[in-house]
């Protein structure tokens, strides 16, 4: 599922449509039975004059025009048009000639294809009768027409078969440019060559194993530069929605208590979208796609004051009447993260001065002036910018002096490790030394371009997504002291005075707020202690060992770093820069820094929790027991801790995922099987094959729990939707309606019924409970030709209509809008796999067994006395599980009574989620499924 941005599909239905028109004027032109002034293309490419021609030539002899044709031409001028106009907002506060004749190249080629699609019978054509539903079937015949000899073997959906050849087409020729001794003539066109010129002689096909992405258009005046800057225009459009997109989260996280993770995992997911659309548009413009090169092209090269007057009012298309329309001048600066990025290159030109972590004395005098208390509504915006200056940097001088610190604490112990050489990406030797959760990637590239020598040249090195997701962390902390950007101002609110950016952070960690053992950190203290405890009748200290060795660790470097900097506790650490306020500044003046490591600190429990599922015999056979007693009629209702449990993660206790009537002691037995051979395999892994956190506790491992939470999911995929695979996609999830909405759809010959197309993720569907209905009503949830009142809006803007067809390319805000639902629920609503407090559960539940036996043991009963006093069940797990067989298959009141009542008496007081309670709720209510079957 790829998410191309405007300037990517504007290029391929370019392409497309020159495609079209290059072959069906040859067809015409060889087919012809007199001579034609007219020639057979043979290269590929036309300029704009040409395609008008040759536009009003294919109309004198084809009628009507596919209806394909003319939608693509309305899309190709409707997203011309979008850019077109955003040059004409945005220009500078001087008058530039060469954006006035970029700007008249752009008008020239609007209405050149303009005219070329009235010629073709445009004018009269109805887009809203148009679909690219299955009853109207794009194919070959689409292009195709009585003059053609050519059998077109790709049609306007066969991207993907020819993608392969359209890359090694870029090679080719990113390979004859890099070639190039002398530069043509301007306007001149490149000559035929021999074979095309030999098959148009012949009358064979022209151009027939051409790819579609090898057409395009000629423009007569910097044609690659034309298409750079339209990249350029349409990637900074989509990056200035996600930035207002992630402010506005924030703004709701400070003002009105919204989950911090929640926040966090969006505002990754916007990264992500930065970092994959760049990869996807700059890929034809090598060694341009670096912050510095891309803002040189926006701002015409005046960065250093980049002052944009804007057309606040929507242009008329009347020249008169607009220029009478009024303009504001905004800040180029803000709009376009220019604040940010010099405050970066001022930091990394101050740090490798000395490389000590300590700023250069005459600039430390300035970094101390900050004021964390400055009242920004009374500050003049001359100030605030200044204020937010210091801030940055202060903030990166403890982020990188964070992330050095077991390099350096190697260093000060005897190893000699050349920092500018050491590899800090997820990938290096570091990357297991867990010091700031959930930024890792972003703290290693700083970590390396502020580790250079002086002198080198680091500017190039610094990506979009490395700025944007900059400008996240100091906007989300600037948004909860009431400072927020909007494109034509700056809007100053009061600060939330009782707003702290740690606020969930603690939560989950229970940092002494709250009933001791139901926060994350001592309730992995407390599973230890009573797995510990439980061993000492096993006489098997293997049993167990990566999972303890797992559960120490992570209590570590929860209570470590998750939250803290530690900076100044240590010799190797130097002090805080922002320790005159407070030493723990890092994170108590970074809400987003917060949120993304309760984001890790959420996958990693998750995680750990499902790992116990596996792991543990007691967490089956209380959910066994509990289905027995519930429909047995001996507990009156549910307990809810289980009842969640077994909603959740069905397919982890039950072979079929549903918890069994009757016949409950087979419904155990199927169960636990193959855990046995499991536990063998994976405690014979040795902590030296531990490279971090993750690795021992991925659900590759498990037998039976293997569902992701959906943070987990996302975090998998390095928050990029499209690289989530179908077998991990929660069922009934907005994800899941958006993969079902691009699977096609069929009549059933048999039943005249529609239907999707069998895939692994509606196999799985139809597995897990859905039919072949709701498979269709989900599938078109996301169909915009089923909402009446978008009708007129298609017909006005073509290129809402394509999305009807390409719903799987929702990208920014769209995309953002859909996924949040998912990630919301995960971690704050009805269907909380992300929160549900794990360790603290299993714990209570080993508790539970310890005053269950001490019970039975009080009480003589003969069942508990038949299994434990047996010499043939060895070990705390192999008496319990033989407890738990007895009660599940001998029909005895009085021990079950006995069980029933502990299990009420046991209900657990305390709250399983994480949070005080569900924060907020999914706009479309989920019943809790299982997917991972």
């Amino acid at each position: 599922m790829s998410s191309p941005n405007l300037y990517l599909q504007y290029k391929k239905d370019t392409s497309r449509l020159v495609q079209w028109i290059i072959r069906t004027s040859n067809g015409i032109v060889m087919s012809a039975t007199t001579p034609s002034s007219m020639e057979v293309n043979t290269s590929g490419h036309l300029s704009i004059p040409q395609i008008v021609s040759m536009s009003k030539m294919i109309a004198n002899h084809l009628q009507p025009t596919p209806h394909i044709i003319l939608y693509l031409f309305r899309s190709v001028i409707a997203a011309r048009s979008k850019l077109y106009e955003s040059f004409r907002k945005l220009v500078t506060a001087e008058s530039d000639p060469d954006l006035v004749r970029s700007n008249a190249s752009h008008k020239f080629f609007i209405d050149a294809l303009s005219q070329a699609f009235y010629a073709l019978g445009g004018e009269s054509w109805k887009p809203s009768g148009f679909s690219f539903h299955e009853e109207e079937p794009v194919d070959d015949s689409t292009f195709q027409n009585q003059f053609s000899a050519l059998s077109l073997e790709q049609d306007v959906e066969a991207d993907d078969d020819s993608s392969d050849d359209d890359e090694k087409e870029a090679k080719k020729k990113k390979s004859r440019t890099a070639k190039k001794g002398k530069k043509g003539k301007k306007g001149k066109r490149g000559k035929p060559s021999k074979k095309n010129s030999s098959a148009a002689r012949n009358g064979e096909p022209v151009l027939a194993d051409s790819p579609v992405g090898a057409y395009g258009i000629i423009e007569e005046h910097g044609g690659n530069l034309t298409d750079y800057s339209l990249a350029v225009h349409a990637v900074v459009q989509e990056w200035i929605e996600l930035r207002h997109a992630t402010q506005d989260l924030w703004s709701i996280v400070a003002q009105e208590g919204l989950n911090s993770a929640f926040a966090a995992a969006l505002t990754n997911c916007a990264v992500a979208m930065v970092k994959q659309t760049c990869i996807a548009v700059f890929a034809e413009f090598p060694d341009h796609e670096n912050f510095e090169a891309i803002m040189r092209t926006v701002t015409h090269g005046r960065s250093g004051d980049p002052s944009l007057i804007y057309n606040s009012k929507e242009p008329t298309g009347n020249e008169e009447k607009d220029a009478a329309l009024g303009n504001v001048l905004i800040d180029g600066k803000e709009n376009f993260w220019l604040y940010t990025f010099e405050n970066l290159m001022e930091f990394l030109d101050d740090f490798r001065k000395n490389r000590t972590g300590k700023p250069t004395k005459a600039f430390q005098a300035e970094l101390n002036t900050w004021n964390p208390d400055l009242d920004l509504s009374r500050a003049t915006s001359e100030e605030r910018v200044k204020w937010r200056r210091l801030y940055t940097i202060n903030w990166l001088y403890d982020l990188v002096n964070v992330f050095v610190a077991p390099v350096v604490q190697r260093n000060n112990e005897g190893e000699n490790h050349v920092m500018e050489d050491v590899d800090w990406s997820p990938k290096g030797p570091w990357h297991g030394s867990m010091r700031v959760f959930g930024l890792q990637e972003f703290a290693g590239v700083i970590t390396s371009l502020a580790m250079q020598k002086p002198g080198t040249r680091v500017r190039d090195k610094i990506l979009p997504h490395h700025v944007f997701q900059l400008q996240c962390l100091v906007d989300s902390f600037t948004t909860s002291r009431g400072w927020t950007f909007a494109p034509f101002c700056h809007h100053v609110m009061l600060p939330v005075s009782k707003f702290h950016p740690a606020h969930d952070l603690d939560l989950f960690l229970n940092c002494g707020t709250r009933v001791r053992g139901e926060g994350a950190l001592e309730a992995l203290e407390i599973l230890l202690f009573l797995i510990n405890r439980d061993l000492v009748d096993d006489k098997d200290p293997n049993r167990y060992l990566i999972d303890r060795i797992v559960i120490e660790e992570l209590q570590v470097a929860f209570k470590n770093w998750l939250g803290k900097s530690r900076l100044g506790t240590e010799d190797y650490l130097p002090a805080s820069r922002f320790s005159k306020h407070d030493s723990n500044g890092l994170y108590n003046y970074s809400p987003l820094l917060c949120g993304v490591g309760l984001v890790e600190g959420l996958v990693l429990t998750h995680r750990l929790g499902m790992r116990m599922l596996d792991q543990i015999p007691e967490v089956t056979l209380i959910i066994h027991l509990h289905n027995m007693l519930v429909k047995r009629g001996y507990l009156e209702e549910e307990i809810p801790v289980y009842s969640t449990l077994e909603k959740l993660y069905g397919y982890s206790f039950f072979s079929n995922g549903i918890a069994p009537d009757d016949n409950f002691l087979d419904a155990l037995k199927s169960n636990t099987y193959s855990r046995k051979l499991h536990s063998v395999f994976f405690n014979s892994r040795t902590k030296s094959t531990l490279r971090s956190l993750h690795d021992p506790l991925h659900i590759k491992y498990n037998p039976s729990s293997k569902k992701k939470s959906v943070l987990s999911m996302y975090f998998d995929a390095e928050w990029v939707p499209d690289q989530i695979p179908d077998s991990e996609v929660h069922i009934r999830s907005e994800l899941y309606d958006l993969r079902l909405s691009t699977i096609e759809q069929y009549t059933d010959p048999k039943t005249g019924q529609r239907k999707l197309k069998e895939t692994e993720l509606t196999k799985r569907a139809l597995k897990e409970g859905e039919t072949e209905s709701t498979l269709l009503d989900a599938a078109n949830y996301f169909d915009l030709a089923n909402d009446p009142s978008q009708e007129k809006e298609k017909t006005r803007d073509p290129y809402r209509l394509w999305m009807e067809r390409d719903k799987e390319h929702l990208q920014g805000r769209s995309l953002l809008s859909i996924i949040r639902h998912d990630i919301c629920n995960d971690v704050c609503g009805h269907n909380p796999h992300s929160a549900f407090n794990y360790p603290w559960m299993v714990g209570q539940i080993l508790a539970f067994f310890a005053e269950m036996e001490e019970s039975f043991r009080d009480a003589q009963d003969p069942k508990f006395i038949d299994v434990y006093e047996n010499p043939n069940y060895k070990g705390t797990a192999q008496k319990r599980t033989g407890f738990a067989l007895r009660a599940l298959t001998r029909e005895d009141d009085r021990t079950l009574k006995h069980l029933a009542d502990l299990f009420f008496r046991w209900r657990f007081s305390g709250n399983f989620i994480y949070w005080n309670s569900y924060l907020v709720k999914s706009s479309r209510e989920e019943t809790p499924s299982d997917t991972d079957a």
